[in-house]
């Protein structure tokens, strides 16, 4: 019953952030972020309503946004777990690697510059 409860004000949240006017996602409506925000919604949305497992929601869920089915349900289920716990979305990484080494890090090659 409790967890009824937290998926429902789970959704209830997602919902409004999607409606919401003043919240922008990281990369505009058709970003990663985007994308995993309708998925998380999808599945919670199944659950609550379709009473669907949680397994065949999140592949569900996964496919009509474009991920993978078994890979892109994990990661959905992942998404909801964290939603619903903390009400925060994950933001993607990508691009905000560490640079290990650069040419200007060598002294001879600073010194010639």
């Amino acid at each position: 019953m409790e967890q009824w409860k937290a998926l429902k004000f789970a959704l209830n949240d997602i919902e409004k952030l999607i409606w919401s006017k003043t919240d922008f996602f990281d990369a505009g409506q058709h970003g990663l972020q985007a994308y995993r925000v309708r998925a998380i919604q999808s599945y919670l949305w199944m659950v609550m309503h379709n009473k669907k497992g949680h397994i065949e929601a999140s592949q569900r869920a996964a496919e009509s946004q474009g991920f993978a089915e078994k890979w892109g349900g994990r990661m959905v289920r992942c998404w909801v777990r964290k939603w619903v716990t903390v009400r925060e979305l994950l933001v993607s990484s990508r691009g905000h690697h560490a640079k290990t080494f650069s040419l200007y890090d060598d002294p001879a090659v600073r010194n010639e510059l």
